[in-house]
């Protein structure tokens, strides 16, 4: 029997630190086959050259473009609708280290190819020089339902692995619409097929000083990254639903129709964001979270 093939998706932006021992972390997978799309967007460093040297050492089996700085979402999208036919696909970045049985540990657990269906793996946090410093999750990996990872997603695009039906609904995304790649993957998943957590430890996730979205590790790295949250002009969880509506309108339930319209229009009329604070689904399912939810409604920041 073959093995799956994985198209492994790739956005560099000034990475020329730690691409080459990413690329060969995907590159050495176990199980699968591997093929590597990379769009640098608009790079300024060394990456351009490292990814020369990376084409001629692995081939066909590593592709790569070059494009104007696009922000890392927009240049994620741009690699999924341009990318080559695979049963599977996978989002990384360019600064982290994949375990080696990372691809195959998903896509054992995928189990259905009519609906779209994404796993994500655990992850485990590391400094620069990739020392341990905790996992990213515990046990419960915290996302239950749709609603929840509607307005309050956790989930890191480089932990995801998803199947080719996910890709079909992805591709119908308004790319200036989005903000967040990996919440847009996750969310259609969520409402339209399935949500699969693996435990598997399968992303050495590095942080450092040039991370485009990290982990916040203490209280005060996470007050202060909430706080530029509700500072910054986001509206990620408002235009996600605006294009679940406009893009599968059809296909939703009239339950999840009320609820992504009073989502995508909760700026817009009369005590709007009180309406869907109030609102039963919403208040049940987002649980201890409600009191940032109550913070990023009333500030208009959903």
């Amino acid at each position: 029997m073959s093995l799956p093939l994985v198209n492994v998706l790739l956005s560099t932006y000034n990475g020329e630190k730690y691409i080459s021992q990413q690329v060969e972390s995907i590159m050495e997978q176990k199980d699968v086959r591997v093929i590597c799309t990379v769009r640098d967007d608009g790079s300024t460093d060394g990456t351009k050259d490292i990814l020369c040297q990376e084409k001629d050492r692995y081939g066909e089996r590593l592709e790569y473009s070059c494009g104007n700085n696009v922000g890392f979402a927009h240049s994620f999208i741009t690699l999924v609708k341009h990318s080559v036919d695979a049963p599977y696909y996978a989002f990384s970045d360019q600064d982290d280290c994949w375990e080696g049985n990372k691809l195959s540990a998903c896509i054992d657990m995928i189990d259905n190819d009519d609906i779209p269906v994404v796993c994500y793996c655990n992850a485990m946090i590391v400094d620069s020089e990739l020392r341990k410093i905790r996992k990213l999750r515990n046990d419960d990996p915290g996302i239950d339902n749709k609603v929840r990872i509607l307005l309050y997603n956790t989930v890191p695009g480089c932990t995801m692995v998803f199947n080719k039906k996910a890709k079909e609904f992805f591709v119908n995304v308004d790319e200036n619409n989005i903000e967040y790649h990996d919440h847009w993957l996750i969310t259609l998943c969520a409402y339209f097929g399935k949500v699969i957590y693996c435990p598997y430890v399968g992303v050495l996730y590095r942080q450092h000083g040039n991370n485009q979205v990290g982990v916040s590790q203490k209280f005060f790295e996470k007050l202060r990254h909430r706080l530029k949250v509700l500072k910054s002009e986001t509206h990620d969880s408002e235009k996600i639903a605006s294009e679940l509506l406009r893009c599968f309108g059809e296909l939703l339930s009239d339950e999840d129709r009320q609820i992504l319209t009073r989502v995508e229009k909760y700026r817009k009329i009369p005590f709007g964001w009180l309406k869907l604070l109030r609102n039963k689904n919403i208040s049940v399912n987002m649980r201890g979270k409600k009191w940032w939810l109550f913070c990023r409604m009333l500030m208009r920041k959903l």
